[in-house]
This record gives structure tokens, sequence and C-alpha cells, in this order.
């Protein structure tokens, strides 16, 4: 479906016909800049709305041709017979393409080898199944896609596009006006470009195996650490790699937050603790950790303003990549449009639409129905080659299964053999294949 206010969302997601995630949407876009004597500000993209200022998506541009295109209703529109502005009729109200679905060839391996004796290769070609939609806020446009692969795994993307937002530059003789480059950077004679950030916030409602027969949801959340573990023989005394897990046992800062640190890496997952005990049970000669989904975030970062900031304080999931909280109906969305208007005072925390609130609630988390708030952003120094418009930048993180399956969920597909080519000879090529094992339902 596409929210009013926040855009995509997919509902009662499957693979194989197991519920993979029972909700994963998009709660909230800001765009943060930086600016000196009120030039500061932000945007909460969903009080102008991601949907009803889009137009339709273009087959070829936005969408390969053979797309299903779904439609969504608008019934905003810019009112020329007063000098302009945005104007809500629902009297004219009318269908656009909003969201498309197509399969898409990656033109790589899901996965492969080669045999080193014989150099025959096996493998499976990767193709993904692609839910995509578009959002045109103010000068910037949000391609907000969710991928789904045949392994089971799945990602959800939103690449930002339009034009940059941007200040005259004009130095003064003293050199004061400088200071542009201090929060930005000039790109043109009479041109700036403020440095900012973008983030988005997802709504990730993941249900580990299990879940469906009564069993609730845990955050576990590994570190991978190097030491000199206890009970491990070690190799003349040398420290080796070694996992640290521990489950969160209720809602709160850092107990269920998270932060990537390139130093200390690590794993998060939404795992089944009592269907881990089960199969334990079935198997008790081999240790079985917990199924669960790993979320793992690609390239991030978090706000870098103090907490008490009213940027901050207006959109407080920008200070974490995770937060994990326990699933209210009452806890729908992460912020409220009303804080884009109140930033000193945000209406969020009052209205029970804050991640900081959510988490403030210090509820029990082991064995419950969870929600995870994913958020991944991007500082964005714009440079001249973002004029006139700016290339597509993509911020994303994937839902893996793991210990979900009894092995790689796609190697039930038919695998391509390549030998290799005799002398001379310019090989082969590989077919496309089988259908897509996702649903959605």
């Amino acid at each position: 479906t596409l929210r009013p206010y926040t855009g995509l969302a997919l509902m009662d997601l499957r693979f194989k016909n197991v519920r993979v995630a029972y909700e994963l949407a998009l709660s909230e876009a800001i765009a943060v800049y930086s600016g000196a004597a009120g030039d500061a500000v932000i945007y909460q993209d969903s009080a102008y709305s991601m949907s009803q200022l889009s137009g339709d998506l273009a087959p070829g541009l936005d969408c390969p041709a053979h797309a299903a295109f779904l439609d969504a209703t608008t019934s905003v529109f810019w009112d020329t017979a007063r000098g302009g502005g945005f104007v809500q009729d629902v009297s004219r109200a009318r269908p656009y393409k909003a969201v498309c679905v197509f399969e898409q060839d990656e033109a790589r391996a899901l996965w492969r080898h080669t045999q080193m004796a014989s150099r025959v290769a096996d493998g499976v070609r990767e193709s993904v199944l692609v839910v995509r939609a578009a959002a045109t806020v103010g000068n910037y446009d949000y391609v907000t896609e969710v991928r789904l692969h045949l392994d089971g795994s799945l990602e959800a993307r939103m690449s930002l596009a339009g034009y940059c937002e941007s200040r005259f530059y004009q130095p003064s003789a003293a050199g004061t006006g400088d200071y542009e480059l201090i929060l930005g950077d000039v790109v043109h004679e009479r041109l700036a470009l403020p440095l900012h950030a973008h983030y988005a916030v997802w709504k990730v409602d993941l249900d580990a195996p299990g879940i469906e027969e009564g069993r609730g949801d845990s955050f576990e959340r590994s570190v991978f650490a190097s030491g000199k573990p206890k009970g491990v023989p070690l190799h003349d005394g040398l420290a080796t790699k070694y996992v640290e897990r521990s489950f969160a046992d209720k809602e709160g800062d850092p107990e269920s937050t998270g932060v990537p640190n390139a130093r200390l890496p690590g794993l998060w997952r939404i795992v089944n603790e009592e269907e881990g005990r089960r199969r334990q049970r079935a198997r008790p000669d081999a240790p079985m950790r917990p199924p669960g989904y790993a979320l793992v975030p690609g390239e991030t970062s978090v706000t870098t303003l103090p907490a008490d900031h009213p940027f901050v304080k207006s959109a407080d999931f920008q200070k974490y990549t995770l937060a994990v909280t326990r699933r209210k109906d009452s806890e729908q969305r992460c912020t409220s449009v009303y804080d884009l208007f109140g930033a000193r005072e945000p209406a969020g925390p009052r209205l029970n639409a804050s991640v900081d609130a959510f988490l403030a609630d210090g509820e029990p988390l082991r064995g419950h129905d969870l929600v995870a708030w994913v958020t991944v952003g991007k500082e964005h120094l714009p440079r001249a080659e973002d004029l006139p418009l700016i290339s597509n930048v993509p911020l994303s993180f994937r839902v893996l299964p793991w210990n979900v399956h009894a092995k790689n969920a796609a190697m039930d597909l038919p695998a391509r053999r390549h030998a290799a080519p005799a002398a001379g000879s310019s090989g082969g090529t590989g077919a496309r294949q089988g259908a897509h094992m996702f649903a959605r339902r």
C-alpha cells in the first residue's frame, strides 16, 4: 500500500508461504541542514506527504516498461486560480501510477562455485522482485523500494534524487561571508550548497519462526571480539576471534538500541528463543541457535547534533540506527506531522509518536511481539557535480534469514552448469531462471 503521509508500506510478507514480516513500512524521512543566523532548517517530509505531491511513475525511467503498475489516489493540486499554492479538493481526486512491481535480473550469481579439478562451475543466477514507489517532496525525490530475494532475504532502500537547496554566496570585504565554506561548500561564484543529512526510518515488524504458534520474539545482540576467551584451548597462547551474545531484557537506551561501530563489529537479530529450545529438545546432541532474522544496515550515519537540539528532539530516531520496542497498536509511527512546526517543543513525545517515548516505557522484551525501528542516514556534502540534479544516493538495510532454513533456501532452484570452454572457443551463456518465491498476501 501507499500511505498518504509516509509512503510505501508492505504487509504480511511471506517466503514459501511462511510469514517473514507482518509490516515493513517507511515511517519518516527528514533532511537536516547546516546554517547560521536562522538559516539552519529541518524538513520533515511526512508533514508535506510522501505520496500526495507525486506524479505518475514513468515506464522506462522509474520502472521497466513491462512492470505492473498499481494506482493510488491523490486529491492535492496546484491552485493556479489563486496564484499558486497547493490545495486539497476531494471532488477532483484522481488515480495515478504510484507503485510498480517487477522482476529484475541482477546479472550475477546468487551462489556459485567452480570445482578446481574439473573447472566446472555451478550456480544460480540472481533475480529479485522489486516493489517501488517515488515520492516528490519539494526539491527532493525519494525513490523507495523493497527488494525480495530468492534466498528469503530482503532489502529496503531509499534513493535520493532531485536538486540541492542552495544559498546565495557573497563574501564581504572582511571575508565574513566565507563561513559558507565551514557550513558546506561554494560550488560556483555566487552559489553555496550547505552540508545536510538525510535520514529514513522504517518500521520493521518481523515474525521469527514459530511466532504464529504463539511464541514471541527476542532481541539478540552479538559482538565480534578478540582475545583469550575462557574454555577455548589456544595455540601458543595467541588471541583469537570470538562471539559474545546477549539478549535485551527490556526497552531502553542503550539496552535495546544500537549504532554500528567499525572497531567493534557485531550482529543484531530478532529471534524466537522458544523455537530454539524446541529445536534443541528435538536434537539434544547438537547445540541449536534460535532462528530469526538479522538486521544489517548498509553505509549509514547517525546525527552529529547534540540530543537537546530542537532538530533532534523533534526527530529523535536519528540518534539510533536500531531501536527495538514492544509492538503496540498505539505506537504506529515514530513522529507526528506537528513536530515540523514546533521543533523546540515537539508534539511527538506527548502524542506517543517518538522513539524515545517508546523506549522510556522500559517494558520487558524477551518473548514478546517486537518492532525494530531501523534508521539509515547519510551526511551529504554537495559538490559541483550535484548540479543541476544530484545522482541518486541510496540508503538501505537488509533483512537476512539466520538459522531459519536448513540450508540456503535458493538451493532448490535448478542450477546452471558451465564447463570450462575448450581452447579457442567463446564459452556459453546462462539462461534466466524460474519464478520468484516471495509472495505478498
